[in-house]
């Protein structure tokens, strides 16, 4: 089974595999984020909050990179509205140790400007509630713009779809001991989906 380290209901960026193109009143929270620098660029999903903070993960950025936010990318809106977020000094992030090696969450804050406008359509999403956690075998979503095919011994060609993909899973049981020998604790922060013609991996 798949294993990741998100709510199921505020999404961060994955390749949805056997999923579908997400509905244009689905995930209207959604954001697209765009990590620059003159060497890469990377792309993120993330969760549009109120007050224009954005939650996503929090190795989407470095020190360094500029970031863009794309709001309303599936909303049928002839071109997602692009924010430039602040210089990389300036940029309001809260951002918790990797979890891989500190046993935390990787999240992290993204504050959109004051001046920013949000396009007609576009929702924000509230935190899930924790003490309401999905149970095993109910169905959750994920969603991503990573592309849809491919393996890991070829390159991606797109790497990202244009279209942002919906995909159902079923809540299964972490796997314990025998997916993780180096830290036996970790699936208690993983939450873990199976669903037969559906996968997901994180966007590399």
């Amino acid at each position: 089974p798949l294993g990741v380290t998100t709510s199921s209901k505020v999404d961060l960026q994955k390749r949805v595999i056997g999923g579908r193109p997400c509905r244009q009143d689905e995930r209207r929270y959604h954001v697209r984020l765009e990590a620059t620098d003159s060497k890469s660029q990377g792309v993120c999903g993330g969760s549009l909050l109120r007050n224009g903070w954005i939650l996503t993960a929090a190795h989407c950025w470095k020190s360094g990179q500029k970031v863009d936010a794309y709001l309303g990318w599936h909303l049928g809106n002839t071109e997602p509205i692009r924010i430039p977020l602040d210089t990389p000094e300036q940029l309001k992030i809260y951002k918790v140790g990797f979890w891989f090696f500190k046993k935390q969450h990787d999240l992290m804050l993204l504050k959109l400007p004051d001046t920013a406008t949000i396009p007609h359509g576009v929702t924000t999403i509230q935190l899930p509630d924790c003490s309401d956690q999905p149970k095993i075998n109910d169905v959750v979503q994920i969603a991503g713009h990573g592309s849809t095919f491919g393996s890991i011994f070829t390159t991606r060609r797109p790497g990202f779809t244009p279209d942002l993909q919906c995909g159902n899973i079923n809540k299964v049981s972490c796997p314990q001991q025998q997916k993780f020998p180096k830290n036996k604790y970790i699936y208690k922060y993983l939450f873990c989906g199976q669903t037969p013609g559906v996968d997901l991996c994180l966007v590399s």
